[in-house]
């Protein structure tokens, strides 16, 4: 059974989904947060995939909660209003937590705290997933900034940083469209600026031909697969797999 027909969740993060879904499947887990949990299609898709889990989603808009509530009545699955960065949950009450595309919506200087958030209310030896977009990767593809409400945009380093010194002492890395090159085309380049200062929207009128130099042009896969990273690897989309 799915809930991604009926949905307008993307193919990237139906794969991502599915993904956090196998990782859950391998550990000893009752109950399981997503923090920011948006629309609910990635909780839902998690309580589909596995009935007997309690899965929690938290939302600071209210209206988004109230949606995924009437949306997606399942006895497994329940949304409650909450800050990411203060949960309101108990502290180590959930035996796993899904953060996906959560802290770059967050402040840099917030975003310690915010792991820290996740790591209190998270039970020994249990699991936190954590995906947000690479700063340094987005920079290369021109889309660096460009996205509604990201203000804590970083790179694989600083989010590894970040996550380590929360208190998580035991991580996996994976990524989502690995980088091709970090050397860029001339027309890479030129595309960029175009995007940035393209005043008179001319991007519109020539639209088959930007797409077409995008994607001949793009330093990152189009494959949306998600496999492990390297040290020396990077990827449009980072994912870390963390223990408590």
């Amino acid at each position: 059974m799915s809930i991604h027909k009926n949905t307008k969740i993307d193919n990237e993060r139906v794969t991502l989904y599915e993904f956090i879904s196998n990782i859950i499947k391998t550990g000893n887990y009752a109950t399981i947060a997503d923090i920011a949990s948006g629309t609910g299609e990635g909780a839902a898709a998690l309580a589909v995939a596995q009935p007997e889990l309690k899965v929690i989603g938290i939302d600071l808009d209210k209206e988004l909660v109230e949606r995924s509530i009437k949306t997606f009545p399942m006895k497994n699955l329940s949304f409650v209003v909450g800050d990411a960065r203060k949960t309101g949950l108990a502290d180590q009450s959930v035996d796993a937590i899904v953060s996906v595309h959560t802290i770059e919506h967050i402040e840099r200087q917030e975003q310690q705290g915010f792991v820290k958030e996740l790591y209190r209310i998270l039970k020994p030896g249990g699991s936190a997933i954590i995906a947000t977009p690479d700063r340094q990767v987005w920079e290369w593809q021109g889309i660096a900034g460009m996205h509604e409400g990201h203000v804590g945009e970083i790179t694989k380093k600083e989010l590894v940083d970040t996550i380590l010194s929360a208190g998580f002492n035991e991580l996996v890395v994976y990524g989502q469209r690995i980088t091709r090159s970090e050397k860029k085309p001339i027309f890479r380049l030129i595309l960029n600026m175009f995007k940035k200062a393209d005043i008179f929207k001319l991007r519109r009128l020539f639209k088959k031909t930007v797409d077409l130099i995008d994607e001949k042009t793009q330093p990152a896969s189009l494959d949306v697969s998600v496999v492990s990273l390297q040290d020396n690897q990077k990827a449009s989309v980072n994912i870390v797999v963390c223990k408590k």
